[in-house]
């Protein structure tokens, strides 16, 4: 949605859970100065305007930097998703939002990217970048875990989260 459309019913708020207020009144519920939006069940604010359903996220981004880039996603920095605050948003590629992202709840080391192979009886690392998978074998957890840090940081940058 064009930034200048967006700036009509919307405005940035720290305050505000969402980060956003309502500019205007909206039907009969919805007045001036209300909070934007509820928490969807994938863990962001979201609110609907004109029929469409839109990430709040989105719309702080937009507020702040005009359109988003077709193919760019608005990734949270601190992995935290209702954390709406300017500060924690940035521009990302899917590749780079998927390197923030964090451990998977399936994980049962601790450790984003390590698992043990029963097979081979050694740890394993693990790490994607643009659709190449890097791995790293050794009997040594500590060593795997290393290795996990040093390429993540390697490879991912300022989107490389270790947890």
């Amino acid at each position: 949605m064009a930034e200048s459309i967006l700036s009509e019913y919307f405005s940035y708020d720290p305050s505000s859970p969402s980060f956003l207020r309502w500019k205007i009144n909206i039907g009969l519920r919805i007045k001036a100065g209300d909070e934007v939006g509820c928490i969807s069940s994938y863990g962001y604010y979201r609110t609907k305007l004109h029929g469409k359903e839109i990430a709040a996220h989105r719309i702080v981004w937009q507020l702040h930097n005009g359109e988003i880039p077709v193919g760019m996603q608005i990734d949270h920095i601190d992995g935290v998703r209702t954390n709406n605050d300017i500060e924690n948003l940035r521009l990302a590629s899917v590749s780079e939002n998927l390197q923030n992202q964090k451990r998977s709840s399936k994980n049962t080391t601790g450790v984003k990217g390590l698992s043990w192979n029963k097979a081979d009886r050694a740890w394993r690392g693990s790490i994607q970048v643009k659709g190449v998978r890097n791995h790293f074998s050794s009997k040594s957890r500590s060593e795997v875990e290393e290795w996990l840090s040093k390429t993540r940081s390697s490879l991912h940058g300022e989107f490389a989260r270790e947890f």
